[in-house]
């Protein structure tokens, strides 16, 4: 009997690991990150980092050109990436097939009433032009959605959490 409580409190501990292991990640080169400096303006800039030293964080935020040396203190939000997450069909790729649909019925009813102005349904004209055109919106829809990166924010030294 008094293994069994051991045994409990060593699976607990174990099940907490994960959490554990999970640490900040460092500013190291070749890390990115995304910063809110408002001297950049006013929205978020991702980039690699080129190296950070104890109040400056060095950022190649355009290729090809020199890192920009920006200082901690102004920074407003340091973001480390997490990687990619799996294709997001949101509203950009909702709307786009949505689109594709509204203009394929829109071609159909064109076609239909040019070919039957009195009569009731689609026409085959009408379906065969009208459908590749939903197809070819959904399918852009579907093909413009792009993977979401997932962003970590970095917990300074004195700062309050975000």
């Amino acid at each position: 009997m008094r293994r069994f409580p051991l045994a409990a409190a060593l699976a607990a501990l174990l099940s907490l690991a994960p959490y554990a292991a999970a640490q900040q990640p460092a500013l190291e080169a070749g890390v990115r990150v995304r910063v809110l400096d408002p001297a950049l303006g006013p929205l978020p800039r991702a980039g690699l980092v080129a190296g950070a030293s104890g109040d400056t964080l060095a950022v190649y935020l355009r290729r090809g050109r020199a890192a920009d040396t920006l200082l901690l203190s102004r920074l407003e939000r340091v973001e480390i990436s997490r990687g990619f997450g799996e294709p997001a069909y949101g509203r950009a790729g909702t709307r786009a097939a949505f689109a594709g649909l509204l203009a394929g019925v829109a071609v159909a009813a064109a076609f239909h009433l040019v070919e039957d102005p009195g009569g009731y349904g689609f026409g085959l004209t009408a379906t065969v032009l009208g459908v590749p055109v939903m197809g070819a919106g959904m399918i852009l829809g579907l093909v413009t959605a792009r993977p979401e990166e997932r962003w970590e924010p970095l917990r300074r030294e004195g700062a309050a959490p975000p």
